[in-house]
């Protein structure tokens, strides 16, 4: 990234990744799959509005004062910062726990990973901040 050299840690090959990244030259599979855990994670989250996990966690952050005006609470359309929506947006996400089944199989033949949903909040969230900023 610097002077050219390609990044040596994880965290800056994701990002050079990312950086490089076109919708337009992604393969149609991988697009389809991406947008079914989207919509996948999307009607969980729905199907978990006014849980009791997602309403005590909002009345929280209404007692605290919300934080900045960064993303959107699913349902309710309160804005906060980005953690407080990761956290409600990630509860009625995983809430019922209805999430296809999505297993990794590693090399040695055991099973690892999490469900792709588990960052949908959180990339969502970042992303609702990030666009935010443009305008």
């Amino acid at each position: 990234m610097h002077g050219g050299s390609e990044p040596t840690t994880i965290a800056g090959q994701l990002a050079a990744f990312t950086h490089g990244f076109s919708l337009k030259t992604a393969p149609p599979e991988v697009v389809k799959s991406a947008q079914l855990v989207l919509l996948d994670s999307l009607g969980c989250a729905l199907g978990a509005l006014g849980c009791d996990a997602a309403r005590i966690l909002e009345e929280s952050i209404e007692d605290f004062g919300g934080g900045n005006s960064e993303a959107t609470l699913f349902g309710s359309g309160l804005r906060t910062n980005v953690l407080n929506a990761v956290i409600v947006n990630g509860t009625l996400v995983r809430y019922l726990d209805a999430s296809d089944a999505y297993i990794v199989l590693t090399p040695s033949g055991g099973s690892a990973g999490a469900h792709p949903s588990d960052a949908v909040a959180m990339v969502l969230a970042l992303a609702e901040r990030q666009g935010d900023r443009k305008s």
